[in-house]
């Protein structure tokens, strides 16, 4: 499996006109003969999928180590450990509220919801 990466430097211009394809550091990525017109902004589902992913990893992670964290104090600091559930509970309400708004980016019908 591929690492995720973020969005960050991944817009192609899309240019409406001549159909040109380009990074926005000026590399082709695609290029036609016919002149420039206007450009649009695109990302590729792949790179979307990519960051979501890695999002999600990371937010699984925090949720993990929060639970953890509220188990190894229940005994000494209930507060803390409610404030941990709560943050951890957050944090699954975050990835449903990703998988919701993103439903294109999960391939396998599992994952959404």
């Amino acid at each position: 499996m591929a690492e995720n990466k973020p969005l960050k430097g991944k817009i192609l211009l899309w240019n409406e006109t001549t159909g040109d394809v380009e990074t926005t550091d000026g590399k082709y990525f695609l290029m036609t003969k016919a002149e420039n017109g206007k450009y649009v902004e695109i990302l590729l589902k792949s790179d979307v999928q990519s960051a979501v992913q890695g999002l999600l990893q990371e937010i699984r992670k925090e949720e993990r180590e929060r639970e953890i964290c509220a188990y190894n104090v229940a005994d000494y600091d209930e507060g803390g450990a409610r404030f941990q559930s709560g943050f951890a509970s957050g944090l699954r309400h975050a990835q449903y509220l990703i998988k919701r708004w993103f439903p294109d980016v999960f391939e396998d019908e599992n994952e959404k919801e």
